[in-house]
Parts: structure tokens; C-alpha cells; sequence
């Protein structure tokens, strides 16, 4: 099965980048958001913070979290922030069940009016 095409923009500002995801996150397609968060804080000043913005996100497969748990990892060994943007609903709820935002990740959960 062929993932749904993945949408992946960054941002860079004084203090970081956003990193903007919109569609499905699986084997499929994982790339290019890999790539971009590995990027993003590699360059991402230190004390600074990478943001990545989920709320176009439609699906969050198992390789997706392994993907923020690796952006993660990055982010400490760059002394760089990690904070999740997403929107209420399920890729909150999965954030939450799998600890990622024990203490180490922020997540905030964006409302659209």
C-alpha cells in the first residue's frame, strides 16, 4: 500500500524552525519529514527551539512517532527545544499514550475557530 503524498515545509526564524507536516506519516512516505527535522535541528541555534506544527496532520503511524522520538534525540544533542503543534484529537491522544510528552516534548494543542 502506497502512503497518501505528505506535505513538508520549514521555516526558519531567529529563534528556530517551524516545521509545518500535512497529511498521512507512515513507511510510505516518511522521508522528506525525516530529512526536515533532522535539518532543522542540526541548524537550530543553540537554546533555541524546533516547532512542528501537526495540525495537518490526518495520520500518525508507528514510523511518524519514531520520526519525532529521532527529532527528539536530535534536539538534546543540539541543546534545542522540541515543541509539537497539533490539533484536538486523535494525534494527541496517540502523543500522550506513548510518554514522548513525559516532561521532555511540549505539545500544544492548537484550536481552530
Amino acid at each position: 500500500m502506497i502512503a497518501d503524498p505528505l506535505a513538508v515545509s520549514a521555516t526558519e526564524t531567529p529563534m528556530g524552525t517551524t516545521v509545518a507536516v500535512a497529511g498521512e506519516v507512515d513507511l510510505g512516505n516518511h522521508l522528506p519529514l525525516r530529512d526536515a527535522l533532522l535539518l532543522a535541528c542540526a541548524r537550530c541555534p543553540a537554546g533555541g527551539r524546533v516547532v512542528v506544527d501537526l495540525t495537518g496532520v490526518t495520520f500518525l503511524g508507528a514510523t511518524g512517532l519514531q520520526l519525532l522520538i529521532q527529532a527528539y534525540e536530535a534536539c538534546v544533542h543540539h541543546e534545542v527545544a522540541l515543541r509539537l503543534v497539533a490539533t484536538p484529537g486523535p494525534i494527541p491522544r496517540t502523543l500522550r499514550l506513548t510518554g514522548l510528552l513525559d516532561g521532555a516534548v511540549s505539545l500544544v494543542v492548537a484550536v481552530h475557530e
